[in-house]
């Protein structure tokens, strides 16, 4: 599997594949990540395009085996059930029980402070065309 390593922590190690991975794609990668020695969760950041993978272990035996790893290989003994699984992606839940970095909560507040001073101080007129322009930028993401 091609991928690169975007932050790692000891326990913990984020990487991003080279392809977009799809939902059905993820539970068969997730399966087989999770096979590999060491390895105790996978989770699959959609919006980012990312993988958290929490191991056990030194990092390094842990990239080669990631890197020899083949998203098609899935171990036996840990199929899925005839039942539909659990989606691997975090859900709203989850990334609220996680918490904001408080990194992120001063870029937020700063983005928040400055559109109530543009709407305070621009015409209607502009603030709806910035609006618009936001919405059209937020669709493409």
């Amino acid at each position: 599997m091609r991928f690169a390593v975007e932050h790692a922590t000891p326990g913990r190690i984020r990487i991003r594949t080279a392809d977009r991975i799809s939902l059905e794609e993820s539970r068969s990668l997730r399966l087989a990540i999770l096979g590999i020695e060491g390895v105790t969760d996978v989770r699959f950041y959609r919006n980012t395009g990312s993988i958290a993978v929490f191991f056990s272990g030194p990092p390094d035996r842990l990239t080669a085996s990631l890197a020899a790893l083949d998203g098609t290989a899935i171990p036996a003994s840990k199929e899925y059930p005839d039942t539909k699984p659990d989606s691997p992606f975090l859900d709203a839940g989850e990334i609220k029980r996680r918490g904001l970095h408080p990194h992120f909560k001063r870029k937020m507040r700063t983005q928040i402070l400055t559109e109530a001073f543009f709407d305070a101080v621009m015409p209607a007129p502009v603030q709806l065309l910035l609006h618009a322009v936001q919405l059209v930028r937020l669709e493409k993401m």
